[in-house]
Order: structure tokens, then sequence, then C-alpha cells
């Protein structure tokens, strides 16, 4: 994993990474990374910038900034649009709450609402 280095994962890689190389398929390790973010966000309400591997404990007091709070969001919806993932859309949701709202923020959360209508239909 290139965003897994001497057992350290660096959120903002991994994010990075997986907009530029998602295909609409996602790893087992996709998969449980994505998890252990959805908790981050319904649970502790922040994500850091590096954990230990698979998000285990944070290595870092050091939250990811808003840019990389909308990235992981484009990340989601990106997601959401291959396969109907309610967990995902929930956390989605959560995080768009918890984001600083400006023009980029409404304009992602429109995307979203689009999204979330044709879960719905």
């Amino acid at each position: 994993m290139l965003f897994n280095y001497v057992d350290i994962f660096y959120t903002e890689k991994y994010i990075d990474f997986k907009l530029k190389k998602f295909d609409g398929s996602l790893s087992e390790d996709d998969q449980k990374i994505l998890d252990r973010l959805c908790k981050k966000i319904d649970v502790a309400k922040t994500i850091k910038k590096e954990y230990m591997p698979f998000l285990t404990r944070p290595l870092t007091s050091e939250s990811i900034d808003g840019s990389y709070q909308k990235k992981i969001l484009q990340l989601f919806l990106m997601i959401i649009k291959y396969k109907c993932d309610y967990k995902l859309l929930n956390s989605a949701f959560k995080l768009i709450d918890l984001m600083i709202i400006d023009e980029d923020v409404i304009i992602i959360k429109l995307d979203y609402e689009e999204i979330s209508n044709r879960l719905v239909t």
C-alpha cells in the first residue's frame, strides 16, 4: 500500500491515492479502511493525519484539514455512485455537518443530495 509506511497509515496519502485510482471496485483492505474512516467520523468526530495500520490508533493529535475533509466527501460520493452503501452515505451526511460550510461544500452537498435522491427512487 502506498499510504502505509513502516506501520503508519497516512490518511491524506490514502485519500489522494484512492481519488486518483478509484475504478469502482474496492479491495478488502479498502473496505476495512473505509469502515474505520466512517467510525472516526461517526464516533470521534475527527480524522487524524496518521494512525497505526488500519486506523486502529491515532499517532498524532493533528487532524486533517478542511481540504482533505472535502476530498474524503468526494471519495465517499464516488463510491456511493457505484455501490449503494448506506453506512457510507450516513457518514457522508455526518461529515458535511462537521465541515465548515463554504461554496465548495455547498456544491458537493448538492451533488450528494442528487445521489441520495437516486438511492431512494
